[in-house]
């Protein structure tokens, strides 16, 4: 059964199809890649905080190509989808495709706004192509991977994490002096390990409050285990899934307010 969802906005890519000999079979297109939101996420979201988290995840089974996914979340905690787009990789070109649409359809206030990610080398090249004026930042469960895979010591990625949510640049900048010793010895020091990253992309007690406390791409993480059972099946079908479970959620989150209205909440 179709059902047509009146402001949905999609953008669907497709490719000429070519038979096993290489031939372009004229009248015939294959899916590429497709973004879509739903009007009442498009609607919801300028009342959210001026953060969105995006990730992408893998599809299995027959289709193999990557769910991207970007979330915002309400000053109630809330946790509100905004866009989804199955690409063929988590490249430059979906990546743009991603934003450039997610930019023009959900997230059109630039000023202030604060985007997390896993700092993918294609989501960064596509933000700076595109020119999009976003405060990026970076997810620290991530960066303490890279730290960890880099380094090997328990202790040190641990002294990472705990620098990274300080509040205050003083402790910062003691935490950080203190690992910086321990690793005096080492060819690559934490400062060159650290490259291109400005503090306040990497930790709270830089940020000026930008990223509301995110230090991670958990509510990403979240929504990807709510569509884990889905991510085997036909791309059509994932794209069902979303809809009808924002479909479920937005009543049970509108009632709830109501009653906290009612009951004389602001």
């Amino acid at each position: 059964m179709h059902v047509y969802v009146p402001g949905t906005v999609t953008d669907l890519q497709t490719l000429p199809y070519k038979s096993p000999d290489g031939e372009i079979q004229p009248g015939k297109r294959v899916f590429h890649r497709q973004f879509w939101t739903f009007e009442p996420c498009v609607r919801a979201f300028p009342y959210c905080k001026q953060m969105v988290q995006v990730d992408g995840t893998w599809l299995y089974g027959k289709y193999t190509q990557i769910l991207l996914i970007a979330v915002a979340q309400d000053d109630n905690r809330n946790v509100l989808p905004i866009a989804f787009a199955i690409v063929e990789l988590e490249c430059f070109e979906s990546w743009e495709f991603f934003l450039t649409n997610l930019r023009r359809h959900v997230v059109r206030e630039d000023k202030y706004f604060c985007l997390i990610s896993d700092r993918s080398k294609g989501l960064l090249a596509a933000i700076r192509r595109l020119g999009v004026p976003w405060m990026s930042v970076y997810c620290i469960r991530h960066i303490a991977a890279n730290f960890h895979k880099d380094y090997k010591n328990k202790d040190w990625k641990k002294e990472l994490v705990n620098m990274t949510y300080e509040l205050e640049p003083r402790r910062f900048r003691l935490r950080f002096a203190t690992l910086e010793s321990q690793m005096s010895s080492l060819p690559t020091n934490l400062r060159t390990w650290l490259g291109s990253m400005e503090n306040w992309q990497w930790t709270q007690s830089y940020d000026e409050g930008y990223r509301y406390g995110q230090m991670t791409t958990n509510l990403v993480e979240a929504v990807n285990s709510v569509l884990r059972r889905t991510r085997h099946l036909p791309i059509s079908v994932v794209f069902s899934v979303t809809f009808y479970r924002l479909a479920t959620l937005m009543p049970k989150i509108g009632l709830k307010q109501a009653k906290q209205i009612e009951a004389g909440h602001v």
